[in-house]
């Protein structure tokens, strides 16, 4: 059953823009068969950064040089038969406007909330756009399937831990207490492989959890410290190691390396213990640990 993919495309809803967008829409054009991605940007005249540059940053092969895409819309192919779908709105409320949008629409199984770079509190903004997509959500204006899993991009992740308690699954239209999900996402973590997988793909989180939870084990990943494991000596010479080293350094810390990401967003799953990485071309390190002593990012010292 593992092997099988399914039998049409996952369909995700993403609102708003930031930094991590465009490695967000390759990671899904690359891992995710099929994807179905309508996106929707702000093009309000008061914002920092212009629509144009927005689109341009997204690095599709798409020339937006004419008019936007406005409400109508403009579809374009991503690879591996997937499209993204971007809708611009000028309006003050674009996660209103998505939702009415999305109502005419098949029903999405993952939406998206990026953290706008504009204005003072990034934070607050995104909290607020997922407020107002709740609430819609349970006035019956956004349609939706068996469940739906919301994701939110946060600078901060415990600025937004008080969405949780404004999510009321029986409101918001479903039967099951799983069937609505909200997941709270660093902005480095919106950009890995894994989140990718466990957030879009159908039964990846359940394949997770039923390996490691009867272990009390989780995924973890970790932020290397490169100065420390290469030593102030060595700053200006070889840095690379084999696996086996920094899965030793790993094993100190009683977590198991599975995999390595690398700083163009690309993962190395499982690699041979004599393989070498350049420790400061490393993004990230992903190993199993134990849930108990388990942090969402952690620094990785010699």
């Amino acid at each position: 059953r593992l092997g099988q993919r399914p039998q049409r495309g996952v369909r995700v809803a993403v609102v708003g823009s930031s930094d991590a967008l465009p490695a967000l829409l390759e990671e899904l054009a690359q891992f995710v068969s099929r994807v179905d991605i309508t996106l929707f940007l702000s093009g309000r005249h008061d914002e920092r950064t212009p629509l144009r540059t927005k689109l341009e940053r997204l690095r599709l092969t798409e020339d937006f040089d004419g008019a936007p895409p406005g409400s109508t819309g403009r579809v374009v192919p991503l690879p591996r038969g997937g499209r993204v779908t971007i809708f611009t709105h000028d309006g003050p409320d674009l996660a209103r406007f998505a939702a009415h949008r999305l109502g005419q629409l098949d029903p999405v199984e993952a939406a998206v909330f990026m953290c706008e770079p504009e204005g003072g509190d990034r934070d607050a903004r995104t909290a607020l756009r997922v407020l107002r997509f709740v609430r819609l959500l349970e006035e019956g204006v956004v349609p939706h399937g068996a469940s739906l899993h919301l994701l939110a991009e946060f600078i901060a992740v415990d600025k937004g831990l008080h969405l949780q308690r404004h999510l009321d699954v029986r409101k918001c239209g479903f039967d099951k207490e799983d069937a609505l999900r909200l997941t709270l996402i660093a902005k480095e973590t919106i950009k890995s492989y894994f989140m990718v997988h466990s957030a879009f793909v159908p039964g990846v989180s359940g394949i997770y959890s039923e390996l490691l939870e009867e272990r009390g084990q989780d995924i973890v990943r970790f932020v290397l410290d490169a100065d420390a494991l290469v030593g102030d000596g060595d700053a200006d010479g070889d840095d690379e190691v084999p696996f086996a080293t920094i899965a030793a350094a790993l094993r100190a810390r009683g977590a198991t390396a599975i995999a390595v990401e690398h700083q163009d967003g690309s993962v190395s799953l499982a690699p041979d213990h004599l393989r070498s990485f350049s420790l400061r071309r490393i993004r990230g390190v992903y190993a199993v640990a134990e849930s108990a002593t388990l942090q969402p990012a952690t620094s990785l010292k010699a």
